[in-house]
């Protein structure tokens, strides 16, 4: 409570301080306002490029003085003289201007050696100029999907079909060029449709330009890229009619999915056939990865009269047996079963593996690291595996209060008012000083 009290004490004594150069510098203030005007204009109030080939600044203030013009254009870009007036007062400045000047309102500002603004002005240019427009970074081909034996079909294998289609097709490809027509080896089991999936990767880091061409025989339905609905075969349906579609909304980088279902009612021939061009355009950003760490293992089967060995799957895959391996992908979910169905995808999209390739592939899911905190979306993490900062685990326990230091939070006040007290009174001098 002593503290306290000398430190008012003090504070009481430094109000007269306070008082005195604060009446000072009104007194100076009331002064400098006496003074001679400062005005700033220019020889016109519009100029118009390939017409005036300068703006004139005037500028009248006080004798034999230095100050600091600053003209801003409509772009945003400045220019700056430095003026000395007369013994009158008085100075000009020629300003240039171009035909390629942005068109719009100029600013002038007046500045004194103290850097303040003591003066103001503006003036219109007007310019036929057109701007550059910006070059245009070119979208390349980055990727091409198309209907073969890697798309997955939900009851039995996909199977090649070898049909020739008349007019208005007149070809084995159902008009897509290109394009590989499959079904399922179930046969064409009519009325009851078949659902297609075909999974493929992006590269991150572009903009992405798709256009999907398919047909069906004899239609097609519930088309999606990445769980989003694109379209179904409008009528009248018919393996006739080819469509074309632009789903560059809904690619993204890295994993994609494509699913189709088609059916066949004529019991003729039954077969599905689409292609996808992918032009991609490089962007700058950053996409948010959430990275799934796996080990995986193959099992072999030898051939046999009734099954076909995997001896070429485990060659491709061989050299990532056993080892940790990791994939980024984009807002996994955290359960077990459906990021092993992230793992096997991606694996086939990259290799080019078939349903079948998928049924011989195990998967072990070490760890999901997750881009944002996986608790804001729902997905909840083991408390050892939460970390903080830099990846470390943190130790430290965060107080829940924070009590200042008495000596520092008492003295604040005074230190304020003595620095304000010291600040006034030296304005105080220099001004004086300048006057006489």
């Amino acid at each position: 409570m002593q503290k306290v009290s000398i430190i008012w004490v003090i504070s009481l004594l430094l109000l007269p301080i306070l008082v005195i150069t604060a009446y000072a510098s009104t007194e100076l203030d009331q002064q400098r306002a006496e003074g001679r005007p400062i005005k700033i204009g220019t020889d016109k109030e519009v100029y118009v490029c390939g017409k005036d080939e300068k703006v004139v600044v005037f500028i009248s203030g006080d004798p034999n003085t230095t100050y600091t013009l600053v003209v801003t254009k409509p772009d945003n870009t400045t220019l700056t003289y430095t003026v000395v007036t007369d013994a009158s007062g008085n100075a000009s400045v020629s300003i240039p201007l171009s035909a390629s000047e942005p068109s719009g309102t100029w600013t002038l500002a007046l500045y004194n050696i103290n850097k303040r603004v003591v003066a103001e002005g503006k003036f219109l240019v007007k310019c036929d100029n057109k701007p550059t427009p910006p070059t245009e970074v070119p979208m390349n081909p980055c990727l091409t999907v198309v209907s073969d034996t890697t798309t997955f079909v939900d009851r039995g294998n996909t199977v090649l079909i070898n049909f020739t289609w008349p007019a208005p097709i007149n070809g084995n490809d159902l008009g897509v060029a290109g394009a590989k027509t499959i079904w399922s080896s179930n046969g064409m089991d009519t009325n009851n449709p078949y659902k297609f999936t075909k999974h493929f990767l992006l590269p991150s880091g572009n903009m992405y330009n798709g256009i999907l061409t398919i047909n069906a025989d004899d239609q097609w339905m519930d088309l999606k890229i990445n769980g989003n609905f694109v379209a179904s075969e409008p009528a009248p349906a018919g393996w006739g009619n080819v469509h074309t579609y632009d789903v560059s909304a809904y690619l993204q980088p890295g994993l994609n999915t494509l699913e189709v279902r088609a059916v066949d009612i004529a019991q003729v021939v039954a077969a599905l056939a689409y292609k996808l061009d992918v032009k991609c355009k490089p962007i700058q950003g950053s996409t948010h990865w959430d990275k799934i760490v796996f080990t995986i293992d193959v099992k072999q089967v030898q051939p046999s009269l009734t099954q076909p060995g995997n001896e070429e799957l485990v060659k491709k895959l061989r050299p990532l047996i056993g080892k940790t391996l990791d994939i980024k992908v984009r807002d996994e979910p955290s359960e077990v079963v459906a990021l092993e169905d992230t793992v096997k995808e991606f694996l086939a999209a990259k290799y080019s593996l078939s349903k079948q390739d998928l049924d011989y592939i195990m998967v072990k899911i070490v760890e999901v690291e997750y881009a944002i905190d996986p608790n804001v979306h729902g997905k909840g993490i083991p408390m050892d595996k939460q970390e903080t900062g830099m990846g470390k685990k943190s130790t430290e326990t965060t107080p829940s209060t924070h009590t200042p230091n008495n000596e520092i939070y008492y003295a604040m006040p005074l230190m304020g008012i003595a620095g304000l007290g010291a600040f006034l009174a030296i304005r105080y001098r220099k001004e004086q000083k300048k006057i006489s």
